[in-house]
């Protein structure tokens, strides 16, 4: 799985020039198997509440669907562990 919001968030950083994606970047997301996961109406309502650990919007809402999913987070940010999901380290 793959949250909606990784692709949305990485699509803001190259329109701003601070990072480049690969040719053909949405077809290789689906070309590599992940499943596209939109967020729903209680994704939003837990990514609001939960506790200011992390200012980023997009990270919170990773964060609520892969609690809302009991999915582990593959990140090298730390500080997402903090709110109880579970997180594999790069």
């Amino acid at each position: 799985m793959i949250s909606i919001v990784t692709p949305w968030e990485l699509w803001i950083k190259a329109a701003s020039g601070r990072v480049q994606l690969p040719g053909r970047f949405n077809e290789r997301l689906s070309d590599l198997g992940f499943e596209l996961v939109p967020p729903t109406i209680g994704d939003a309502r837990l990514a609001t509440a939960l506790p200011p650990i992390h200012k980023d919007p997009f990270d919170r809402m990773i964060v609520a669907q892969a609690l809302n999913r009991s999915a582990a987070i593959v990140t090298s940010d730390r500080t997402l562990g903090d709110y109880g999901v579970e997180t594999i380290l790069l």
